[in-house]
């Protein structure tokens, strides 16, 4: 396990004594087996798909301001994760996404974004509202104008979560190739988003607290 000593404290979620960390793309790398079981576990993820997150991993880690949020159980293990970089003409996601907004959308959206292009909660700890506090806690550290990701148009709980940090629908479905479901894109500016007292579910944060455990 990685040593949780070695990111940058955010906060603390007091109620369950967890530690929410913003980490680098050094640290991530470091620690990326854990990262790997995480997803695994959230998505069901197939064996023979295993590898192709590995590199999708270790592809991202290299874009522009890349950025990770992870959230640590009191013991320091890993228990959900978050990451993004800046979006720009030439990345594949920017580029399918642009392609099917008008212009002016496109404009408003997409000149001046931070792309969230993972968030990840253990299934032992889904429905607490993670997930916000992983984003919020996240775009804290982009100065992009606005803040953009993709979510499963069946995935209602989370397309939820997200309505209620501020984001809006911004293209109601789009299919990525080998993808068989379709994705709902949203977008919200980031002031707005990082200004936001959170989805009710969030428990209690201590932005104040900057101590960090060692596990």
């Amino acid at each position: 396990m990685k040593d949780p000593s070695q990111e940058k404290p955010v906060c603390r979620d007091e109620l369950a004594d967890w530690a929410v960390s913003i980490v680098d793309s050094k640290v991530f790398l470091g620690d990326l087996d854990s990262f790997q079981l995480v997803y695994e576990r959230s998505f069901a993820l197939p064996e023979a798909r295993r590898e192709a997150v590995i590199e999708r991993f270790r592809r991202h880690v290299q874009k522009n301001q890349f950025t990770a949020c992870v959230v640590r159980t009191a013991d320091g293990s890993l228990a959900a994760f978050s990451y993004g970089y800046l979006g720009a003409p030439g990345d594949w996601w920017h580029d399918r996404v642009r392609g099917n907004m008008d212009s002016d959308l496109a404009i408003e959206w997409m000149a001046d974004s931070f792309e969230v292009a993972e968030v990840v909660v253990d299934p032992a700890f889904q429905g607490r509202g993670i997930g916000g506090i992983l984003v919020q806690e996240l775009c804290k550290f982009t100065r992009a104008r606005t803040v953009l990701l993709t979510v499963r148009t069946d995935n209602t709980n989370a397309r939820k979560l997200y309505d209620r940090l501020g984001f809006v629908i911004l293209i109601d479905s789009l299919f990525f190739p080998g993808d068989d479901y379709p994705y709902a894109v949203m977008g919200c500016h980031r002031q707005q988003l990082v200004e936001a007292d959170g989805p009710k579910e969030n428990p209690k944060i201590d932005a104040s607290e900057r101590s960090f455990r060692k596990s």
